[in-house]
């Protein structure tokens, strides 16, 4: 009886056991949440199914290293040595899913130990947060987003409060501007000499400062242009009046005006419409300066110009004007088809780099330093050099000019004065050539004076030993019982050479000897019509000889 009751609590026991672990079964299979247990060697011994949500299996994973599945394996170093001092809750890392993805975890665990009190692994649970992680993010987003958007509106507030303070006192400011300002357009206005004006709709004169034409302001207030100019200037400054009024622009004006004693004079300046409070066109202003003196000072500057382009055109020299920024000639004289065989247009769209480029080869490097040192040093004697002219023909020509500088001090242009200077580089070299042949005259002169002496000396020191030898072949000859025959005809052939011989030294003494000139009447003309026919005259130069005929005849060696 008692051994059946015990057999009977046995049974219900292991039943209630059966039903807590099966009931303890689905909760662990069904948890969301993933339950974990490593070993000693930080291995995977039991995990529930829920970790298959991100891509393990749970057969999978048993056996695995746990570090494997952490995103930075020393975070689980970390977790051990926390846990260490006990247990752990809601601890954030980040794991790694099978396809890579990182998932953030909250970690919940207690270290295992076994008998003797040492650590036998680790028991715990991981939920996922990342979807409060998300929303955390997206919170801090928010706030971050708030917070600048009430930084921005307190800053825009914080600028608005200081406009409105700077508002204030601009406009403080402007107004004590305006003050100063209207003190000084009065005593401006009373003390410029332009002419300011204040008209109406009507173009009725109300204020009037510094009245010219010989009018005074009681002549000009209330009445129109028609009341005090003549009828051909009121007509066209009120023209230009009312288009000012219609349009609403302002109208630059330069036009000539009769005075009453004075006849005409020259006003530039400006009609501005002047507005009422509602934006409307009520009237006009008027700001004119008198320019009579400057227009006369320009007329006067036309016809020097005038007069100073007469004198360039009728020059046989070539003017110009070269600027060196854009490196183009603003000026060619007309005179430059005389020199060159180019009009003015064809040599200014030549241009410097297109002259520079007909200098002959040979003096191009002196040109190019003349000019370079030209332009630094604002100096240079001058250049002489041969240009290639339209015709292809080099002629000399001489080229003299000055530096115009800024106020700055910078160079700006060049103006020089060319002139043509083939006939004188011919004569000089004619001149020259002639120098050289009076030279190599002086030089043969004074070979033939050492020539004479030379034969002189020879002639005397050959003779006297040839005497000898010739009176020594006489005596053997005439004298001398010679038997051999040989030496008779060595004899004879001794007498011919010193024949032979005497015959040379006489045609040295002959050759070296000049003859004394003598002057010699000639005439005049036949001495220029040889010099002319000798000269190599150019063929644009006709020489007319005016001699008389009658000259009397020079004496010429």
């Amino acid at each position: 009886m008692t051994v059946r009751h015990d057999v009977s609590q046995m049974r219900e026991v292991e039943e209630a056991l059966r039903c807590s672990e099966a009931k303890y079964r689905r909760i662990f299979e069904k948890i969301q949440d993933i339950f974990f247990q490593t070993n000693d060697q930080g291995l995977i011994v039991e995990v529930s199914p829920s970790a298959e949500r991100y891509g393990y299996t749970r057969e999978e994973l048993i056996g695995m290293p746990a570090a494997r599945v952490y995103e930075d394996q020393s975070k689980r170093i970390t977790l051990l040595q926390l846990l260490e001092d006990g247990d752990i809750t809601d601890r954030e890392v980040r794991l790694r899913a099978r396809d890579g993805r990182v998932v953030d975890v909250s970690i919940s665990a207690h270290m295992l130990r076994g008998p003797d009190g040492a650590p036998a692994g680790m028991e715990g649970c991981l939920r996922d947060i990342s979807d409060r992680k998300r929303a955390e993010e997206e919170l801090r987003i928010h706030r971050d987003r708030l917070e600048e958007l009430v930084g921005e509106r307190t800053a825009e507030l914080t600028r608005a409060n200081e406009e409105l303070h700077r508002e204030v006192s601009e406009r403080r400011q402007a107004e004590e501007a305006l003050r100063a300002s209207e003190e000084r357009f009065k005593l401006i206005a009373t003390s410029t000499p332009d002419h300011v004006l204040v008209q109406d709709k009507d173009l009725r004169y109300t204020c009037v400062l510094n009245p010219q034409l010989g009018l005074t302001e009681n002549d000009m207030i209330g009445r129109t242009d028609l009341d005090i100019l003549t009828k051909e200037d009121a007509v066209t400054l009120t023209t230009i009046k009312k288009r000012v009024l219609e349009t609403g622009n302002s109208e630059y004006v330069n036009v000539p005006v009769v005075s009453i004693d004075r006849g005409k004079e020259y006003f530039e300046g400006l009609y501005v419409p002047s507005h009422d409070s509602e934006g409307r066109v009520n009237g006009l202003l008027g700001y004119f300066r008198n320019v009579t003196e400057r227009k006369q000072a320009e007329e006067a500057l036309r016809e020097s110009e005038s007069r100073f382009r007469q004198v360039l055109d009728v020059s046989s020299d070539m003017i110009y004007k070269l600027d060196l920024e854009s490196d183009t000639f603003d000026y060619i004289s007309p005179s430059v088809l005389l020199l060159t065989g180019f009009t003015p247009e064809e040599f200014i769209a030549m241009g410097p780099r297109g002259l520079r480029r007909r200098i002959h080869p040979e003096g191009w490097p002196d040109f190019r330093r003349g000019s370079e040192e030209f332009v630094e040093l604002g100096s240079h004697p001058g250049f002489e050099y041969r240009l290639q002219c339209k015709d292809g023909e080099y002629r000399w020509l001489s080229d003299n000019r000055s530096l115009v500088r800024g106020e700055d001090g910078r160079p700006l242009a060049l103006v020089g004065t060319v002139r043509n200077v083939t006939e004188r580089r011919q004569a000089e070299e004619q001149a020259r050539q002639l120098h050289a042949e009076h030279v190599r005259a002086n030089e043969l002169r004074r070979m033939v004076r050492i020539l004479e002496q030379m034969a002189a000396t020879l002639g005397h020191e050959l003779r006297n030993p040839l005497g000898v030898i010739g009176n020594s072949v006489y005596f053997l000859a005439n004298q001398a019982q010679i038997d051999d025959p040989k030496a008779q005809k060595h004899v004879e052939i001794i007498s011919h050479e010193v024949a032979s011989a005497r015959r040379v030294i006489d045609d040295i003494l002959e050759f070296a000897h000049v003859p004394q000139l003598l002057p010699a009447a000639t005439s005049i003309n036949a001495v220029v019509d040889s010099a002319l026919a000798r000269s190599q005259i150019p063929a644009n130069i006709r020489v007319i000889r005016g001699l008389a005929v009658d000259l009397p005849p020079p004496y010429l060696r």
